[in-house]
């Protein structure tokens, strides 16, 4: 689950905050995934109407991508995801990001806190925390489950070889009754 890129545009469209996490990517090629994402979100935001929030795939080689773009009053607000993020985090992100209001002196000091926060999406989601935990218990109920069928086969195991010892002894019996019976101890 990554957050690649979150970009803020004015009203004008012009870019007044970026920030990216391309450390997945290759070193020499960060910089001309940085320009592409940028191009890419110029052209989306000049051509998408002004509606509340835009989700939008794209994929590329064997990656998909998620770009989802909110408007909010007179800002509009573009995240690049991979497709394990979870859209209602991110939603729940740029939502955030709307409740701090642009100034350019504090240097977008709570930006770079949500942008933090914001990377890994389980430390902020309750849902996802629940998920994970969720599935940590399937994990174990199903190791449980193998193992209890795993015991019931060695039980039946264990009686078969039982009624096999149990025929054994009883034509044990027979045998040593018959033998016995033509030697008679005085």
């Amino acid at each position: 689950m990554h957050l690649y890129s979150v970009l803020l545009y004015d009203t004008n469209y012009s870019l007044i905050y970026k920030n990216f996490n391309l450390s997945e990517f290759y070193f020499f090629v960060r910089s001309r995934i940085e320009n592409a994402i940028i191009e890419i979100a110029n052209v989306v935001i000049k051509n998408s109407n002004q509606e509340k929030f835009y989700q939008i795939t794209e994929k590329l080689e064997d990656k998909t991508f998620h770009i989802y773009i909110y408007f909010h009053k007179d800002r509009h607000y573009i995240a690049l995801t991979d497709d394990k993020y979870p859209a209602n985090v991110i939603m729940e992100f740029l939502k955030e990001l709307t409740d701090n209001e642009y100034n350019e002196y504090n240097e977008y000091t709570k930006y770079q806190e949500l942008w933090q926060k914001y990377q890994d999406p389980v430390s902020v989601s309750k849902i996802l925390q629940v998920k994970i935990q969720l599935e940590a218990t399937k994990v174990t109920m199903l190791d449980s489950i193998d193992k209890v069928l795993e015991r019931g086969d060695k039980i039946e195991d264990l009686i078969k070889k039982t009624e096999e010892l149990e025929d054994i002894s009883i034509k044990f019996k027979a045998n040593a009754t018959k033998l016995n019976s033509c030697c008679i101890m005085l």
